[in-house]
């Protein structure tokens, strides 16, 4: 993160929808600042920040970039994947950056559910997700990387990242976190592996042991 940076972040201070944003400059080395809003601020920011422009659906994320606003999480990320050669090199290799990124969020709204889950519900809840979803992704995208070996080890293509495999360890962090045995116990060792590439990279290594990056999840006590 750069202070200097004509890059700025505009979202809540957790993960959400913005952590795979952040992970991408981060590793991309791309400069940005942040203004992380509390839950709170938001009721009084919002209406600012839609008449201005900031905010064009009235939502964050938002990444303003000089004089553009760019809204809308997986929108940012492939404007960006695009201006730092984080996206495929062919068509066929950005067919299957995009199949993993848009697999990826199908997946999202049950996990979002779960940490929104009654605390005195959660851990209930939580047994039956480990049981049952965890092993749906996990099983779903180990089958992503077997039957690409051309792509191997990662999502798109041989040897570079792209948002995609961004994404899909964001993603995979937060499933860990539920459940650290996840990617031994189902029997999925080539996306073992992608979590383990992924994890050792220089610059995400520096950005998690940064103590910049948000606590939580979510909003959500749960997260």
């Amino acid at each position: 993160m750069s202070k200097n940076a004509a890059v700025k972040l505009r979202y809540f201070n957790f993960w959400g929808k913005a952590e795979s944003i952040r992970l991408f400059f981060e590793d991309f080395q791309i400069p940005y600042v942040e203004e992380r809003i509390e839950r709170d601020q938001w009721s009084d920011k919002k209406p600012e920040y839609y008449k201005s422009g900031i905010c064009p659906f009235g939502q964050l994320p938002v990444v303003s970039d000089g004089s553009k606003h760019l809204a809308q999480s997986r929108a940012i990320l492939r404007y960006y994947a695009k201006k730092y050669d984080g996206y495929g090199d062919t068509p066929e290799q950005q067919y299957l950056c995009d199949q993993a990124a848009e697999g990826l969020f199908d997946y999202r709204p049950k996990f979002v559910q779960l940490l929104n889950e009654p605390e005195d519900k959660f851990e209930e809840k939580k047994k039956a997700y480990v049981e049952t979803e965890i092993p749906i992704f996990v099983d779903a995208f180990e089958g992503l990387l077997r039957n690409n070996p051309e792509a191997g080890p990662y999502f798109a293509r041989p040897n570079k990242i792209t948002f995609a495999d961004i994404c899909v360890f964001d993603f995979l962090i937060c499933l860990i976190r539920l459940d650290g045995n996840c990617l031994d116990k189902h029997n999925t060792p080539l996306l073992k592996d992608f979590y383990q590439r992924m994890a050792s990279r220089p610059n995400i290594i520096k950005y998690i042991n940064s103590g910049r990056r948000p606590e939580r999840v979510n909003k959500s006590k749960n997260g």
